[in-house]
């Protein structure tokens, strides 16, 4: 029987052929059925190490799962380390890194003067922009951190370093400080809302407080404006134990605290009256209670007494239509008013009640009414009746840019904390449950993220339009309109849970204020190395200014020279020039 060889060979090589095809494509398909699985449910490594993030105590922890994290995931330590990005102008960052390194080598007095006084521009070459933030977790790029700490060392060798025919005179580094300050203006700290999310505010302040970034400049808003005032009557020494909730007296809840665990149907009581009070007044907690919890904790202390004990900026805002009234209250335009009853004032939605319940104290230390407005009862409903309907436009008089214009302020941090808006916001950087932080942006737990915050700007972009065409009643426009920022912001928003909201229909206590202390801990973490490039020039310009200010006269005049130049000794010549100035 003849044998079929190449028949033989063709089943040969068809066997080999399955058996390769097998070796190479079962391991594929395992990793193609694992991409598949990570890009559903997740990757449960990268779970577990984006779950160090949520469980780190401070921001030490933070700081160094986060760079665990970055190791872990794939390219991006090479792309911190990289500074070529189209997203900013690292080509002028690494030409001024290397213009400074010159001038402080050759000792250039008016080379240093020129880099200092054309850098000073918060998000220079576009450094500031939040997707250099939201790339890697630890950070951002490296040539950043180098510019700004080439900055840093230029400002302490521009008024302490010794510059060629001697060293700046005292006098010119406290006219220099006042310039650099007043060019690079202020940051405000803006709290926004919450109820009893409120709370949350406070660990805002504490996580700033902790990492030195802290702004001078605190805005108020319904219990933002009551969290304000707090840090703004308590001294530098006191602030870390007001910021851990220890030095908060509630008393004036405890005493309205029952005993028995309300029923099903107490609860749903308590939610409805809280709403409707809510709706009415703005207030969701008890008027009087939170009056006298004010009151023991501030006090009767004036904007002015305030600022003069602390030194911080604190501005309200209030609801006010009247033009006599000024809706942002602070030591410059109301400085005899009471700070405990401006932020109760801050949370009246009437603008007609707002104002009335304002005290001030007179020169003689009486508290009495205060009252701006002159107008009679007739006229009042008219204009009340003709403001009823009209769409919101743009006013120069609004709170932000209020206090833009008087205190030089260029730059807001967000801290919001409306419960009614929170669930549809998303925080300006990255968070734990942002759709930026999901193992693959198709999987579920991102695509719900992303169709709540998209839900959230499509009804607040119809809110404005509805606003603008007819006009919204004034109690909503104020729950549902949101001021426009005039300047570049950083918002952050707690990440909150469905079992929070519970929480409004409890009194505050000691164990919520932790828990919202906490949460607002963990927003801020992620936006410090943000926060830093973009505030850490000017906290440096506001310490160099109070230092040169605080210079015993003698050292200021003990040797006068001519502004400017540096040298020791400097002799007046007047000009022989013909030719007119240009001023």
């Amino acid at each position: 029987m003849a044998v079929n060889v190449p028949l033989i060979w063709s089943y040969i090589w068809s066997a080999l052929y399955i058996l390769s095809g097998v070796w190479y494509f079962v391991p594929r398909s395992k990793r193609l059925v694992h991409r598949l699985r990570c890009s559903l449910f997740g990757d449960p490594e990268l779970q577990r190490l984006r779950g160090n993030l949520d469980n780190a105590r401070n921001y030490d922890e933070w700081s160094e799962a986060a760079f665990v994290l970055d190791q872990y995931l794939p390219g991006n330590l090479e792309w911190k380390l990289n500074p070529v990005s189209p997203l900013y102008h690292w080509q002028q960052l690494k030409q001024r890194i290397a213009n400074i390194e010159n001038a402080l080598i050759a000792e250039d007095f008016n080379s240093a003067l020129c880099l200092l006084q054309f850098g000073l521009v918060r998000g220079l070459g576009n450094i500031a922009d939040e997707r250099l933030y939201n790339r890697v977790y630890s950070g951002t790029k490296w040539l950043i951190k180098e510019y700004m700490d080439a900055m840093a060392n230029l400002l302490d060798n521009f008024f302490e370093g010794h510059w060629k025919g001697g060293t700046l005179p005292q006098q010119s580094k406290m006219n220099y400080a006042e310039r650099f300050r007043i060019a690079y203006s202020k940051t405000a700290l803006v709290l926004q809302g919450g109820s009893i999310f409120g709370l949350y505010h406070i660990g805002v302040m504490k996580a700033l407080h902790e990492r030195d970034l802290l702004p001078k400049v605190i805005l108020g808003t319904g219990t933002g404006a009551l969290m304000a005032v707090l840090v703004g009557t308590c001294k530098d020494a006191d602030l870390p134990n007001l910021l851990n909730g220890r030095m908060l007296d509630l008393t004036a809840f405890a005493a309205r605290e029952r005993q028995p665990p309300p029923e099903w149907y107490d609860v749903f009581a308590i939610f409805c009256k809280r709403l409707k009070r809510f709706y009415d007044s703005g207030y969701v907690l008890d008027k009087d209670a939170l009056e006298k919890c004010v009151r023991d904790n501030v006090g009767d202390m004036t904007f002015r007494e305030a600022h003069q004990l602390t030194g911080r900026i604190i501005s309200i805002s209030i609801e006010c239509d009247s033009p006599g009234t000024p809706n942002c209250l602070n030591y410059i335009t109301t400085p005899h008013i009471l700070l405990r009853t401006a932020a109760l004032a801050s949370n009246e939605s009437d603008p007609d009640i707002a104002p009335a319940m304002i005290k001030e104290k007179n020169s003689r230390g009486e508290i009495r009414d205060w009252s701006l407005n002159d107008e009679t009862p007739a006229f009042r409903k008219l204009r009340r009746k003709r403001q009823r309907r009209m769409p919101i436009k743009d006013d120069v008089n609004a709170p932000l840019q209020r206090i833009s214009q008087l205190e030089n302020v260029n730059h807001f941090i967000i801290s919001q904390a409306r419960p009614y808006l929170v669930p549809f916001l998303a925080p300006s950087l990255h968070r734990s449950n942002g759709p930026r932080q999901h193992s693959s942006p198709w999987s579920l737990t991102s695509l719900k993220d992303w169709l709540i915050h998209a839900i959230g700007k499509d009804l607040a972009h119809r809110m404005h339009q509805v606003d603008r065409i007819w006009g919204l009643p004034r109690r909503l426009r104020r729950f549902l309109i949101d001021e426009r920022v005039p300047f570049r912001s950083l918002t952050m928003v707690p990440e909150v849970m469905p079992s929070d909201f519970l929480r409004l229909l409890r009194n505050p206590r000691q164990a919520e204020i932790d828990y919202w202390i906490r949460l607002g801990e963990k927003s801020v973490w992620p936006c410090v190395a943000a926060l830093k490039v973009r505030c850490e020039i000017e906290f440096s310009l506001e310490e160099r200014y109070r230092i040169e200010r605080r210079r015993p006269l003698h050292e200021i005049y003990a040797n006068e020279d001519e502004e400017g130049l540096p040298r020791r000794r400097w002799r007046r010549v007047r000009s022989t020039s013909t030719e007119s100035t240009p001023f």
